[in-house]
């Protein structure tokens, strides 16, 4: 942690740079419902667990609050999460 940051009182650190360090752009952050996020992935992700024998369950409560988030970095994260679960589990019998 930055000495700066602690003696100016700082309460909270943001997650996410300022702006997109590849294009340089603000970053744009909206209102995201993580069911509609998170439908597209787990479909694919299924598919993927049934071809290495694993049955894939999910419960994702329907009263979840809107997150504000990036899409697109949502997306990804959640992805990459995912995908690392489906690396790291085997079906042990």
């Amino acid at each position: 942690l930055d000495d700066r940051l602690l003696r100016q009182g700082a309460k909270s650190l943001p997650l996410l740079p300022a702006a997109d360090l590849l294009s340089g752009k603000p970053l744009t952050l909206e209102p995201c419902d993580m069911a509609t996020v998170l439908e597209p992935l787990l479909a694919s992700t299924s598919a993927i667990a049934q071809e290495r024998a694993l049955t894939l369950l999910t419960d994702i409560p329907q009263d979840l609050p809107l997150v504000q988030a990036n899409v697109q970095i949502l997306r990804e994260v959640l992805s990459n999460a995912i995908d690392n679960a489906l690396k790291r589990t085997c079906e042990c019998k």
